[in-house]
This record gives C-alpha cells, structure tokens and sequence, in this order.
C-alpha cells in the first residue's frame, strides 16, 4: 500500500488484517449470530450500534 493510500483510504475500506472463515449465518429476531462450524475454544465479539 502506498502511504499516500494509507491516509486517504477510510478504515472500513481497507483490507482485514486476518484472514476470516466463512460461517454459516442464522437469523433469531434481530439478532445475526455468526456461530463457528468447528468444536472447541474460538474468539467472540460483539458489535451495537445506536
């Protein structure tokens, strides 16, 4: 990345640091969990807006 790109792109536009698997999604209310297909310990995160 050029640094001039670095400044000007938005934070949301540029690339993830880590790379992410694919997860299947299920709706239950308003709420999209994001739940992982393998077993065993794996990171959580969570996200409001308002």
């Amino acid at each position: 990345m050029i640094e001039d790109e670095a400044i000007t792109t938005p934070v949301a536009q540029r690339p993830f640091v880590l790379s992410t698997p694919v997860a299947p999604v299920e709706r239950h209310g308003k709420a999209d969990p994001h739940l992982p297909t393998h077993t065993g310990p794996a990171p959580a995160a969570a996200t409001a807006q308002g």
